[in-house]
């Protein structure tokens, strides 16, 4: 059975030749001539053109399907045969309307060597050819125009014709309602694509949208365990740690106080130093009133000492060695603190943190190691970084200075006072009697 696709190829093929069709063309009805069939057979279902060129060359090119009339020119094996040639040829043309031909041929088939004599007396009456023709019993359809058709003949070929005509219009109506077809198919298929894209981009917003709220809520989740965790499990490695953390800091706060304490005496010192150095530079050559200066200056040095010792007080020893106690009771303090209200880690927690006896326990337990620790980092050896205070460097100056001003100060000698005299009384001025 035949696609659709083949019929629809076929009504095109049709339309394109009614398309080429005259009304001044001859319209012929006719059945395929001898050498056509054959050409058909040898045919078969094809085989390109070097079976086309045999089969040319076997029965000439009139007998090859689908083959224009502009074609036939050229003889073949067949034509140069005297009696299938002329066979063929009388038959070729009956179908043309050439009676004259055709009886020739005729009786060329029957008698080759009267081929001319034959020729001639046909030429001379064609009456005698058609019946000649007639007796071998070929079937002619001439053209409308010829004078043999009869009435009924040309009836059925305006029959023919018409029924043509509405095929070709059927087939240009077809034509137009499968075009008109493809094209609302199109816009159909452009719609249904336009509306899937929307479709496809607002599924995409949505997984989208759906997505990013997935991954809001599992941190908003995130968030709330890690809120609900307890110091340990939120912090495992530091809780482990903890304990040595804080033994190393009641070893270390003394240390770092005594360090602190022995950088301060030092930048003392220093300035102790710089003064004494100025003085010893300024005291050769200097005035009597600048050696008392220095000497002065120097004795403020020297009444007020060297800085005090950098050993760490009492309250830092204390904070120190309860140090290890805290860093045990950091959880607890954590959970108190950080964990969401009603969570059984908070509140036993603050059952922790509020009672006697377990703070005691724990406190002994952190003295037990804080002490010794916060002792041993007091008594960290400094000497590396100490500077000693210039104190005989200071009193030897002073004693300098004391000699230079005894050496420019001259002794006083004591002289003798002078007898005092008691003045002449005047003479009274003379007074007149």
């Amino acid at each position: 059975m035949a696609t659709f696709d083949e019929r629809w190829s076929a009504l095109d093929e049709l339309g394109a030749g009614l398309a080429r069709y005259e009304p001044t063309q001859e319209l012929r009805a006719y059945t395929p001539t001898w050498r056509e069939r054959i050409g058909g057979w040898l045919m078969g279902d094809g085989g390109g053109q070097p079976k086309r060129d045999l089969v040319a060359g076997l029965v000439g090119s009139t007998g090859l399907p689908n083959t224009a009339r502009s074609d036939t020119a050229g003889l073949s094996l067949a034509d140069i045969l005297p009696v299938i040639g002329g066979t063929l040829g009388a038959n070729d043309a009956l179908r043309e309307g050439d009676d004259p031909r055709a009886a020739a041929n005729a009786v060329t088939a029957m008698a080759p060597l009267a081929a001319p004599l034959v020729r001639g007396v046909i030429a001379a009456a064609p009456k005698t050819t058609a019946a000649v023709a007639g007796a071998l019993g070929a079937t002619m359809t001439p053209a409308d125009a010829g004078t043999r058709l009869t009435r009924e003949q040309r009836q059925q070929i305006e029959v023919e014709r018409q029924r043509l005509e509405a095929q070709r219009q059927a087939a240009e109506a077809e034509a137009r309602m499968r075009a008109q077809t493809d094209m609302e198919r199109q816009r159909a298929e452009a719609e249904f694509q336009r509306q899937r894209a929307v479709q496809d981009a607002e599924l995409q917003r949505q997984m989208e949208a759906q997505r990013q709220r997935d991954a809001e809520a599992a941190a908003a989740r995130a968030r709330d365990a890690e809120a609900r965790m307890p110091f340990r499990e939120r912090y495992p490695n530091l809780a482990s740690a903890l304990p040595f953390a804080g033994a190393a800091a009641a070893f270390a706060v003394p240390a770092a106080v005594k360090a602190g304490k022995t950088i301060y005496n030092n930048r003392a010192i220093g300035r102790w130093n710089a003064a004494v150095d100025q003085a010893a530079e300024a005291l050769p050559g200097a005035s009597k009133p600048a050696a008392r200066g220095i000497a002065a200056e120097m004795r403020a040095f020297d009444e007020l000492g060297p800085p005090p010792g950098a050993k760490p007080g009492w309250g830092v020893m204390g904070a120190s060695a309860a140090l290890p106690a805290e860093a045990s009771l950091i959880p607890q303090e954590y959970d108190a603190l950080m964990l969401p209200a009603g969570d059984p880690n908070r509140e036993a927690a603050r059952a922790t943190l509020t009672d006697p006896v377990e703070l005691a326990k724990r406190a002994a337990t952190g003295l037990l190691a804080g002490v010794p620790l916060a002792k041993l980092g007091s008594e960290f050896p400094m000497g590396w970084m100490e500077r000693p205070a210039p104190i005989a460097r200071t009193k030897g100056l002073i004693e300098a200075a004391d000699a230079y001003v005894a050496q420019r100060t001259r002794p006083t000698v004591k002289r003798k006072a002078k007898p005092k005299t008691k003045p002449e009384p005047k003479p009274d001025a003379p007074t007149e009697e």
